[in-house]
């Protein structure tokens, strides 16, 4: 089958009084292609799902997963490795860094390729921040490390490393190691670096600082 024009369509085959019908999606050409996450970091034996998503045509924002039309491969299979089995599921064999890459064939036959940097790191004991709850003023900066201590009792910061999660990202953002106040509320702030996560309630409080 050749697609022609966005659209749906039905197609039917006939052979000696016998019909088969399947209905057909034609998307227009991809914009835009993105994974998620774009950094996977992981203990030995963990493993972390991959999704590829395509946004179509000039307009739409809606995103399509396409994670089982990718091709999968590991740049080292001794750190991390690729699910035979599973589109985009990714298991940590050994301490160390690499990439995984998910290929897709775009409409033009070109191909797209997706870099995913993966980090597997010793076992973990904790994650730690300074404090549970903290107090900026909206147009100032607090300095907030987050710290992981390892089993062996080593310890790293790691506040450029994370996964953060916000509440409301019109409150307070986090960037460089330190919270940034946007306008006075209250929000909750989660990091997370491999299989640990930590959370803190931020309160700003306005001012003429005010970003926004």
């Amino acid at each position: 089958l050749t697609g022609v024009a966005a659209g749906k369509a039905t197609v039917t085959a006939l052979l000696e009084g016998k019909k088969a019908t399947i209905k057909v999606n034609v998307y227009p050409a991809i914009r835009q292609l993105t994974v998620e996450p774009e950094k996977v970091i992981l203990t030995k034996n963990k493993t972390a799902q991959l999704r590829v998503y395509a946004v179509y045509g000039p307009k739409s924002t809606e995103k399509v997963d396409i994670t089982r039309d990718c091709t999968w491969e590991s740049g080292d299979e001794n750190v991390a490795a690729v699910d035979t089995r599973v589109a985009g599921k990714v298991t940590a064999t050994g301490k160390g860094e690499t990439y995984i890459t998910a290929s897709y064939e775009m409409s033009a036959g070109s191909v797209e390729t997706l870099r995913i940097p993966v980090r597997v790191v010793d076992n973990i004991r904790s994650l730690t921040i300074p404090a549970k709850t903290a107090l900026v003023r909206a147009g100032e900066s607090l300095s907030f490390p987050v710290t992981v201590v390892y089993s062996d009792g080593s310890s790293d910061d790691v506040s450029n490393n994370l996964t953060v999660s916000i509440s409301n990202k019109n409150i307070v953002l986090y960037q460089d190691g330190s919270l940034i106040g946007l306008r006075s509320g209250t929000a909750k702030i989660t990091f997370r670096y491999a299989d640990k996560s930590v959370s803190a309630t931020v309160m700003v409080i306005g001012g003429e600082g005010n970003l926004y």
